[in-house]
């Protein structure tokens, strides 16, 4: 099974780990021992279904990235080339003011499509600006709004509070922003409600419970100094003498302290019980208070996989294909094909299109292909189903 437990940023503090507690002959397992047991098998299927989950989103990222991403740049250079042509005729040819006015939708059309593909640059957003009746930034400005203002709205209607979201948009980043301020306020919101729990009149069995806990609690915070003390011991630099263990100690030695520092008994005790398979292979020796710490520590990094795995699909790297998550990998890979033949596609036609308007540059071809686009516009418009390869051919 792969490593047990991992440092802050991810990495494996330990290349293999099989950490099971065996009975001895003829006694059979105590039950913190039984319970010991079924969470390292709970960890290791997490772990497991992790790498599964993001061997599957890489494949699904890899082949998206093989074929979407350059084949949008290319149709959206195509359509503001495109745009220019239309342009360019509409203020060298005599068109009818309600013509013009078509020209107009249908330029800002096409450039709004191939803005959502790539970011135009200060040439192309001069031209845009020119015909839109709103600037390319205020356009942006106001989408970044109605973002915010959603985001704020769902969460006043569901709890009541409000949330700054003014730094968050539609990029990667800003997506990542978002995740960590929600995150951040449902800890706040699981706090609040933990709190507001406690503060009610307890039974009897609740305070006795809390008083196990408070104990517990108190049992932890007075072995963290013992068990910071035994990996000192075991792990200081100075009790090696190959060069590459001395390293890795100094760089455990540091994570170490920094887990004393901060009163953290669960990283503490995942450095011991790793420590303590790796040296010994004895774990099944080890006294029902330690083995209770240690289960402790185990349903922490449940809770950590749990979270690493439900966060996986919002990862902003995986922001590009976010559509197609939900899919098996098999699916997905179908609708990235579908995808990329529906890019390739307009792709043809568009170029077609567009070395006919430039070989024949007059009204006639220009304003066939502007009511071919308003056609379009209508039908996405009434959300019907078109057949793209077929509508420009």
């Amino acid at each position: 099974m792969k490593t047990l437990f991992t440092d802050s940023e991810g990495t494996p503090l330990r290349k293999e780990i099989n950490i099971e507690i065996i009975p001895a002959k003829d006694k059979a397992l105590s039950k913190n021992q039984a319970l010991f047991n079924k969470l390292v098998v709970r960890i290791k299927n997490l772990n497991k279904n992790i790498e599964s989950e993001k061997l599957r989103l890489d494949t699904m990222l890899q082949e998206y990235s093989k074929h979407i991403p350059h084949l949008e740049k290319k149709l959206a250079e195509s359509e503001i080339l495109m745009a220019k042509n239309i342009g360019k005729a509409a203020k060298s040819m005599p068109f009818t003011p309600k013509q013009k006015k078509e020209i107009q939708q249908v330029i800002c059309w096409i450039c709004n499509d191939a803005f959502s593909k790539i970011e135009p640059d200060k040439e192309t957003r001069d031209f845009y600006n020119t015909w839109a009746d709103k600037s390319y930034e205020d356009d942006i400005e106001e989408q970044k709004k109605d973002l915010i203002g959603d985001l704020s709205n769902e969460v006043k209607s569901r709890f009541g509070v409000d949330i700054d979201f003014s730094d968050i948009d539609d990029t990667p980043e800003g997506f990542a922003r978002l995740q960590e301020k929600l995150k951040n306020f449902a800890e706040q919101q699981k706090e609040k409600e933990q709190e507001a729990f406690s503060n009610r009149r307890k039974t009897k069995k609740q305070l006795e419970k809390e008083s196990v806990q408070e104990q517990e609690e108190a049992l932890k915070l007075k072995s963290i100094r013992s068990i910071y003390i035994s990996l000192v011991k075991m792990l200081h630099p100075d009790t090696v003498v190959d060069d590459a263990e001395k390293l890795r100690n100094e760089e455990l030695m540091k994570k170490i302290t920094v887990a004393y520092t901060n009163n953290d008994i669960a990283t503490l005790l995942k450095f011991e019980m790793e420590w303590i398979w790796e040296k010994s292979n004895d774990i099944e020796t080890l006294t029902e208070e330690k083995l209770k710490h240690y289960i402790s520590a185990l349903k922490d990094q449940i809770s950590e996989l749990q979270m690493e795995r439900s966060m996986l699909y919002n990862h902003p790297r995986y922001y590009p294909i976010m559509r197609f998550t939900p899919y098996t990998k098999n699916q997905a890979l179908k609708f990235i094909e579908n995808e990329t033949h529906e890019l390739e596609t307009r792709i043809f036609h568009l170029e077609n299109r567009l070395h006919n308007i430039q070989t024949n540059f007059s009204q006639n071809t220009i304003w066939k292909y502007v009511t071919d686009v308003l056609r379009l516009i209508k039908i996405e418009e009434e959300d019907n189903y078109f057949d793209i390869e077929k509508f420009f051919s």
